[in-house]
C-alpha cells in the first residue's frame, strides 16, 4: 500500500482535473493493457482520459500516486 501521509484525491482533489468529483468513479484510476506488458491508467472506464503509463504492470498495487494524491486501481 502507498504510504498513508499522501491523501487520497477524494479527500483533497489533486490541482489538476481528474474527472468529475460528483462521480462515483472520482479518485480511481481504470487500467488497461499496452503493448509489452505494460499498463495505461486512465481517469475513465473507457480510456480516453490518459493519466500515465505504467511499464511494469506487475509491480502495480491497489492505489497509485499521481499529481500528488492517491488513486484507488481498478483492473479489467
Amino acid at each position: 500500500m502507498v504510504g498513508l501521509d499522501i491523501p487520497h484525491c477524494r479527500e483533497a482533489p489533486p490541482w489538476t482535473a481528474c474527472g468529475d468529483p460528483r462521480s462515483p468513479q472520482f479518485g480511481c484510476v481504470f487500467a488497461h493493457p499496452a503493448a509489452n506488458g505494460a499498463l495505461a491508467l486512465s481517469f475513465d472506464p473507457a480510456g480516453r482520459r490518459h493519466a500515465m503509463t505504467v511499464f511494469d504492470g506487475a509491480a502495480l498495487g491497489a492505489e497509485a500516486v499521481i499529481y500528488g494524491r492517491r488513486f484507488d486501481v481498478v483492473r479489467p
